[in-house]
């Protein structure tokens, strides 16, 4: 079997990430796993990024009991973005996730994180380079968050923390190539939007339709449609993958001259959005309402399988 990350004291960083996972249980955060992961950008993502950092590492953090809060908006700049998350920071998991840096490396490439303490450069097996933290994402796989294509499982993986695993009895978790959800995390982000699609059509036509019969039957246009209405809708019906939060944020959508796409486009934004953050955040995907609404036309154009 061909030895993954060979440069690395796999032992030490498993020290480390227990005593992570003791420290942040401490303040009423769950680690579940801890993984290793390799990073490389895609070569279509790559030519866009050129000059940009080259992540060798990404380090997931599955965080399964907490749902991300951040309420990112489509139009947010990464400076409001970045206010969200400090914010938020009075909630212990919400904290976690600043520390791990993760949307401030995404964002503006600095490396913030005090997960990079005095006992880290010990990973290396030789002396590290001088900007060593350049090297590594760290991930909060919180629930919802869908990997990005860059963190390659698909090449390999280290688990370094299992809760599943008992103190005392554990071991390295080597997986090499062939790796469970393999299928599922060598699905291109084309692959995974399209799969939402299937799921999220049939609500965004239901929602839209009933709006439409809403006014309808009091004589009044889609112009007069507002969020009010949308939600007074949607709490009357049952939805298992549009959200209530997904047609809040969509409040621009409403009241213009082009409500079906401003009002599906942003609904279809807001929800894809929620679940392909890590795509959304490296636009691998459209990230404005337009051209969401034209590539759903476009899937519901296709001959289904």
């Amino acid at each position: 079997m061909k030895k993954i990350f060979p440069e690395l004291n796999l032992t030490k960083f498993k020290e480390i990430s227990k005593q992570w996972v003791d420290d942040y249980k401490a303040e009423d955060v769950s680690i579940t796993e801890i993984k290793l992961c390799k990073h490389r950008v895609p070569k279509y993502i790559k030519r866009a990024n050129k000059g940009k950092r080259n992540i060798k590492y990404a380090v997931v953090f599955s965080i399964p009991e907490h749902h991300g809060q951040y309420s990112l908006s489509a139009n947010d700049t990464p400076e409001q973005v970045l206010k969200k998350i400090k914010q938020n920071e009075s909630d212990p998991y919400e904290n976690f996730i600043s520390d791990t840096g993760y949307y401030e490396t995404v964002f503006t490439e600095r490396t913030h994180s005090p997960l990079f303490d005095e006992n880290f450069q010990q990973i290396y097996k030789q002396r590290p380079p001088s900007e060593f933290e350049k090297e590594w994402l760290f991930i909060p796989k919180y629930q919802g968050f869908i990997l990005s294509e860059s963190i390659r499982i698909d090449e390999g993986f280290v688990v370094l923390y299992d809760q599943s695993i008992k103190d005392g009895n554990e071991q390295f978790k080597v997986n090499n190539l062939r790796t469970h959800n393999q299928n599922n995390n060598k699905k291109s982000p084309e692959e995974k939007l399209n799969r939402l699609f299937i799921e999220l059509e049939p609500e965004v036509e239901i929602l839209y339709q009933n709006i439409k019969d809403e006014l309808k039957s009091k004589g009044r246009k889609m112009f007069d449609a507002t969020v009010g209405i949308a939600l007074s809708i949607f709490e009357s019906k049952e939805f298992n993958h549009i959200k209530g939060e997904d047609i809040k944020k969509s409040a621009e959508g409403f009241q213009t001259d082009r409500p079906c796409r401003d009002i599906k486009g942003r609904i279809l934004v807001n929800a894809i959005k929620r679940k392909m953050p890590n795509e959304f955040i490296n636009k691998e995907i459209p990230t404005n309402h337009q051209k969401m609404y034209h590539r759903y036309l476009s899937f519901k154009k296709e001959p289904k399988k």
